[in-house]
């Protein structure tokens, strides 16, 4: 830097303070170091209007040259620059005999730099360029030492009198980084072991010590301060208060959590999780400003971001870059309504973008895949807007205005439909007849107490939404039949079995084909009576149900091997259309499903969407088994066909619930009477349950619930009466069942338990 600017800079403005920030033309910069193993610093404010200011940092054009142009390598290619955030690496202070140093300074700092959060699930996002700036001097400006060199961009401790601000030459950075492909943010690393660092949040840029050990770790605070706009969340805890407005920066407020809860301010969405609150001292102040947790990296080093300043990255992220990578081109006239319309999404590593098509603004159900042809849903004569909508759902960010605004984006095309379309046919159920062979035991582990198994397929072709629809036809006949004390509750009302019903007797209002099938003995004959109704009081589909949204579950989520993620859907009263063929096998569970009991299954064409009753375009019903009540999978103790669980099956479960050496993957049985945690390993009820079976105790699962549900999710889990079930919020099992964010949210996180009634519903 000119001696003579700095000199005159230094006596005309001493220190600046970051009190004196006022006018749109301020560029605060932030100051880092460690002392003590204490993350301190501050913020100064640099003058855009004032000439001494502007020669000092190089803001002043006038009479300036452009830089040489320098070596470029590209050290992470992710993609397209017109659609990633490219990171220019500099360095000052290295000679033409040190390049190999800086390489090597550049690599171990990007070693670690996407390892954390956000960075690990946006790393695809970034490109990365090092641009081999060479200077005729090795080093940088120490003023504070009297240490002055000729470098390439100025860079200089002691800048303002602050001993570790490290300052830099703005305009020589940018006319340096002009060398990269392209520049979104600039991190420039000194020649130096001296720790420092700044943050230039105005010009997208960043300095740090690149031989320092704790390099990348201020390299990732000051990017805090550079990218995201983040304030600095440590205080001296000097008994300073702070007395100013309300800070800019979205990880400080002067507003405590009832007041943010009330007001609807700044992090007031995430006071619900436990890390989360407001902690009294940042932003260099003991009192009167808050931070949103306890630790972070903005607070110190060696820490994670945490929730507030993650969601913060997430946001700056997609104000660069596009949902969308690519997309069919746009075109001047109507395109064939037959055209296979795609969209790219710009994917992160550790969950998918939501992707959804529109016909003329109406959402197509089940048209979630990265391709849509719009002949396949049939949309009438004449010419029709086709939309998608892409969007990152991920449950890192809960602002939903910044999730419109910047992390939702929409192509649009119009097509001709000039023929009538031809309808797509149902695709077919596949359930192995193998798994019913008498029908009942059924040997295939495959057929399971309280889930139906079974794969969708069909000609290979263009994806298309169907509906799957599972009706109750015998929930009363078990083969072999169940002990006594295991004969199942009354479930007529429930199944359409027509064969006959028990007039009186001990199982009255059950099913039956003969009057031996009603006892007490002798028979009385006429018993067994003929059936009237399939339909429960007060419902509107009695004996049928509809499989719901698909997620992804984890069968083996603490045994690693042997198992495998497995496919799972709950029953319902709607319908759900959905590519079901992209799916392979899926476990569809639900307290319809009962043991011993016998279902038909059958798909809905896309053509009934919204007219179901009376639709034609429907696949041939496949009849299937459940197993019987309180038999056990194999890989327990396989029981014969004529007993059920034993001592040997109580100690099976017992030894998955210890996780002790050998116990089996998650028990397929799912013995307990309800399963709205689909992803719950075995616990207390399963042992409960096969204990009851071991001691011939009562049928214990109770049945049906009736259809439609009105019930909304709301209730806490204190003092539940039914069941606590954590759901994920946000990522690819938005909405499911979930015991941790790891392994069964990717992309969101394992909320706050609500209370679950017997069916897997919220309670009310």
């Amino acid at each position: 830097m000119n001696l003579l600017y700095l000199r005159c800079f230094l006596t005309a403005i001493a220190v600046l303070s970051f009190a004196s920030v006022a006018k749109a033309q301020d560029m605060p910069v932030f100051y880092d170091y460690v002392e003590n193993g204490v993350l301190q610093g501050g913020r100064i404010t640099v003058d855009r209007g004032n000439p001494d200011h502007r020669r000092v940092f190089g803001l002043d054009p006038l009479g300036r040259v452009a830089g040489p142009v320098w070596s470029v390598t590209t050290v992470l290619d992710n993609g397209p620059i017109t659609n990633r955030i490219d990171i220019v690496m500099l360095g000052d202070g290295y000679t033409t005999g040190e390049t190999t140093t800086y390489a090597a300074h550049v690599d171990a700092i990007l070693a670690s730099f996407f390892a954390g959060e956000p960075f690990a699930a946006y790393s695809t996002y970034f490109n990365v360029h090092r641009v081999d700036v060479v200077s005729n001097e090795s080093g940088v400006d120490e003023i504070d030492l009297g240490i002055f060199k000729d470098t390439a961009l100025d860079m200089e401790y002691g800048c303002f009198g602050i001993a570790r601000l490290l300052c830099i030459n703005i305009s020589k950075t940018y006319d340096a980084a002009a060398s990269a492909p392209a520049v979104d943010q600039i991190l420039a690393l000194a020649n130096s072991t001296r720790y420092g660092g700044a943050g230039y949040p105005f010009d997208n840029l960043g300095t740090v010590a690149g031989n320092n050990s704790s390099a990348v770790e201020i390299g990732l605070h000051e990017f805090g301060h550079s990218f995201a706009d983040l304030a600095d969340e440590y205080d001296y805890a000097d008994g300073t208060t702070y007395i100013d407005p309300e800070p800019s920066e979205p990880n400080v407020s002067i507003f405590n959590a009832p007041t943010q809860i009330a007001q609807s301010r700044k992090w007031y969405r995430w006071m619900n999780l436990p890390s989360v609150d407001t902690f009294e001292g940042a932003y260099y102040t003991q009192f009167g400003i808050y931070r949103p947790t306890s630790n972070s990296k903005m607070r110190s080093l060696n820490r994670p971001f945490e929730e507030i300043n993650i969601e913060q990255f997430v946001i700056s992220i997609y104000e660069i870059v596009s949902p969308i990578d690519d997309a069919t081109p746009s075109s001047p006239v109507p395109l064939p309504h037959t055209t296979e319309f795609f969209v790219t999404p710009l994917q992160p590593i550790d969950h998918n973008l939501d992707v959804q098509w529109f016909i003329d603004g109406v959402e197509v159900i089940g048209a979630v895949s990265s391709t849509f042809i719009p002949s396949d849903v049939c949309p009438a004569l004449g010419l029709h807007d086709v939309a998608v909508t892409v969007i990152d759902n991920t449950a890192r960010v809960r602002d939903p205005n910044a999730r419109a605004l910047w992390m939702t984006d929409t192509r649009q095309w119009q097509i001709d439909v000039s023929e009538e379309c031809e309808i797509q046919p149902a695709n077919a159920i596949v359930w192995d007849p193998t798994l019913n062979p008498t029908p009942w035991p059924n040997a295939n582990p495959l057929a399971t107490t309280r889930s139906l198994r079974f794969t969708v397929t069909g000609l290979a072709g263009p994806a298309k939404p169907e509906a799957i629809k599972v009706t109750m036809v015998d929930l009363q006949h078990p083969k072999p039949a169940n002990l006594t004390a295991q004969a199942p509750s009354n479930f007529t009302t429930y199944d359409t079995r027509l064969n006959g019903v028990c007039n009186g007797g001990t199982l009255n209002g059950h099913h039956c084909d003969a009057d031996a099938d009603c006892p007490p003995l002798p028979v009385v004959v006429g018993r067994c009576s003929s059936m009237v109704t399939c339909t429960a009081a007060g419902e509107a589909n009695g004996c049928a149900r509809w499989v719901g949204k698909p997620g992804t579950f984890l069968e083996s989520q603490d045994l690693g091997v042997g198992g495998g993620i497995y496919i799972a859907a709950r029953l319902q009263c709607t319908p759900f259309y959905y590519d079901w063929t992209t799916e392979g096998l899926i476990a569809v569970v639900g307290a319809e499903i009962v043991p011993s009991s016998e279902y038909s299954v059958q798909t809905y064409g896309a053509s009934c969407m919204g007219a179901e009753d009376g639709c034609t375009n429907v696949s041939t019903a496949v009849t299937m088994y459940t197993r019987r009540a309180g038999d056990a999978a194999p890989g327990f103790n396989p029981p014969l066909s004529a007993t059920q669980p034993d001592a040997l099956d109580v100690a099976a479960v017992v030894t998955k619930l210890k996780s002790l050496p050998g116990a089996l993957v998650k028990a397929i049985t799912q013995l307990q009477p309800n399963v709205p945690e689909l992803n719950a390993n075995v616990n207390a009820l399963d042992i409960a349950a096969v204990v009851d079976g071991v001691k011939r105790v009562k049928y214990a699962f109770s049945g049906p619930c009736t259809c439609p549900s009105a019930v909304t999710c709301g209730e806490s889990c204190t003092d539940c009466a039914g069941m606590c079930v954590k759901t994920c919020s946000g990522g690819t099992n938005d909405g499911q069942p979930c015991i941790d964010s790891t392994r069964h949210c990717p992309g969101g996180t394992c909320g706050t338990p609500l209370c679950r009634d017997r069916c897997g519903r919220c309670r009310p």
